[in-house]
Order: C-alpha cells, then structure tokens, then sequence
C-alpha cells in the first residue's frame, strides 16, 4: 500500500495497494477502518490523487495499457464510476504534475509532439456530465529535450515548478509562469548537480 492522497475534507484517503496482483485505487476514512477498492482493472494504476478542495467527489488517477507505459490520467466519481480519459492522447506518456490551488486545473508534462521531448502543459477541467467532458490543454512551455517534468502550482496558482533532467545525475529546477509561460531556471550550474522534489514555501516566495 503506498501513494496516499487525503481528501479535501480531510475525511478519506485514496491510496494503491496491489493486494489484488496490479495495483489499484482504494480508499480508506482517515481515521481508520477497513479499505475499499475503487477501482477494478486489469491495469496497473499509477497514480491516484484527490484535488485539494471542493467536494471528495471526484478524484484523478494515471494508468497505462498493456504495460505501455505511455500513462494516461483520468477523472472518476469518488466511487470509481464515471470515468473520463482527460489526456485523450494514447500514443504519448504523460507524467502528473500537480492540482491548482483552486482544483480546477492540473498540470503535467508529455511527450505528445516528439517522442524524445517532454512538454509541459496545463489542463482546464470543464463540467462532467454522464461521461461527457469539456476541457481543455494549453501548451505552456515546450522542453528543452528529455525530460521536462511538471511539478505543483505555487500556493497562489500563478507559476508551476519544473524539474529538467539533463542526466539521472544532473537537474535544473525551473519555474514556469502559468499566464505567459515565462521559463526561469533557478538553479543555473555547470557540471552535475542533483535537485530533487522541490516544493513551494506557504508563501509561495520561496522553494
């Protein structure tokens, strides 16, 4: 069991556990008591993340098919129903970045216009209603080549952070201004240096 993801209210907490031989979403009341499954694929799920306010009505999850590993993410009603493909791109990976403070955006990073780049984008959630969805993805940084991994939003929505990954040895933390697209490397530097899961100070003034 691993990868939890509290819900708004604080009441539940979706995690995977593959209990049942590829791992899927379950959730369990936060202070305690027995887990339920959500989610019933044949599919190892990837991911699985509550947004950070509203209603614990819906939830996002990643999964690939057939061991692709080209990741998709989806919305679901909190109990697994309702499923919507938000990527809509199966050729491409794409990897989760983070909830918008207001949880009504998301950002993520995808290969989706040349195989050997990751890009950043961000999705605008629009109304669900019986599986029909009406978003939309806005390009907003294209990589510098391999790969270019969103992270969260500042605190205030205005800017997501970004890891560049050079090498498995080697990292830039940047930050993306989520109006203009603005790309600011923070951490310029020759030779090999490693960052790694950088997060927004509460004020969002510092990382």
């Amino acid at each position: 069991a691993n990868a939890p993801s509290f819900s708004p209210d604080g009441n539940q907490v979706a995690f995977l556990m593959n209990t049942t031989g590829v791992p899927q979403v379950w959730r369990v009341p936060a202070d305690g008591g027995w887990p339920e499954q959500v989610t019933f694929y044949d599919e190892a799920v990837r991911w699985v993340h509550f947004p950070p306010v509203g209603a614990a009505d819906r939830f996002i999850f990643g999964m690939d098919r057939g061991g692709s590993e080209r990741n998709q993410f989806y919305l679901a009603a909190r109990n697994g129903s309702e499923v919507v493909d938000l990527s809509r791109h199966p050729e491409a990976i794409h990897e989760w970045g983070g909830w918008s403070p207001d949880g009504r955006r998301v950002s993520f990073s995808a290969n989706r216009q040349d195989k050997s780049r990751f890009d950043v984008y961000v999705h605008q959630l629009g109304p669900v209603e019986k599986g029909n969805y009406s978003g939309e993805d806005r390009l907003l940084c294209q990589g510098p080549g391999g790969y270019f991994n969103a992270g969260e939003f500042s605190p205030d929505g205005t800017k997501v952070l970004v890891l560049h990954y050079p090498s498995n040895s080697n990292q830039f933390v940047h930050v993306l201004d989520v109006a203009t697209g603005e790309d600011r490397n923070l951490t310029p530097h020759e030779g090999e240096v490693r960052y790694l899961s950088p997060k927004w100070a509460p004020d969002g003034k510092s990382v």
